[in-house]
């Protein structure tokens, strides 16, 4: 996969500044479904193009397979490389301008701003995105008014599956969509799990951008086209003994342009 060259790279670190200013992190997706270019944002410049060894991909699977690189702008002296992290996002699109493509933003807690209690009284998790809202509101703005196209993030973290529909104000559901979240459950921790939650009506009445939700095991498989970003829900119905088959629970896509998930 042919990475962007650097002057390209370099073009693009004002507005990769601004995005970690909103209050996101970028980290780096390694298994990024078949594209036919790639190339690689960074959050600061380099004297020498970082990617000189290239990228190396494998694993590969009928819908899918696995890249990674080394930063290494100065690779005979010990890759050239300071001490510090550095934030890398891949960056995937169907055309060599790189024009066409998607904003992938993988992280680690639920962005969603989830009511947890029903009618008047109000409760939100502190653990997660919705124990700061100024900063939420701050990143899902950043994404609205500079019209980002085609974003997609993927987190983890709480054990469960749920595909959510982003929004600048989660108080007004008839506002546009943003951004769509897929969240991906544990693949053993917290037991068989369940299909459904017991206060699965609950929590979709009271947040109408919940599309999807459910504790079941297993993990999501993304595959990324042209046209769309496809997330299916593969669970298995137990954990505790060999055997259980594995089940596609739900399936949905994100069209080229058009923010939310759909059911596929």
């Amino acid at each position: 996969m042919p990475t962007r060259p650097l002057a390209l790279a370099e073009r693009c670190l004002a507005d990769r500044r601004e995005f970690i200013l909103s209050g996101a992190s970028l980290a780096a997706l390694p298994w990024l479904g078949l594209i036919a270019q790639g190339a690689v944002r960074f959050s600061r410049a380099f004297a020498n193009d970082p990617v000189q060894l290239g990228v190396a991909s494998g694993d590969p699977a009928p819908d899918g397979f696995v890249i990674w690189t080394r930063l290494a702008p100065d690779p005979l002296a010990g890759g050239g490389m300071a001490a510090e992290a550095v934030p890398v996002k891949w960056e995937i699109a169907e055309d060599d301008a790189m024009k066409n493509y998607r904003n992938a933003l993988g992280q680690q807690v639920m962005i969603a701003r989830v009511e947890l209690k029903p009618g008047a009284e109000i409760g939100f998790s502190m653990d997660k995105w919705s124990g700061y809202e100024v900063a939420t509101r701050r990143l899902m703005s950043f994404l609205a008014d500079r019209k980002i196209p085609n974003p997609v993030v993927l987190t983890g973290d709480i054990h469960s599956n749920w595909v959510n529909d982003l929004k600048v104000n989660f108080d007004k559901p008839e506002e546009p969509t943003v951004a769509t979240e897929f969240v991906g459950t544990s693949i053993t921790s917290g037991g068989n799990g369940a299909r459904t939650h017991k206060y699965l009506d609950t929590l979709l009445r009271e947040n109408q951008f919940v599309r999807f939700q459910n504790v079941e095991r297993g993990y999501v498989r993304c595959t990324v086209t042209p046209n769309e970003w496809r997330s299916d829900y593969q669970v298995v119905e137990y954990v505790d003994k060999p055997g259980a088959p594995l089940v596609t629970r739900q399936s949905f896509v994100v069209k080229n342009g058009h923010p939310g998930a759909q059911t596929a």
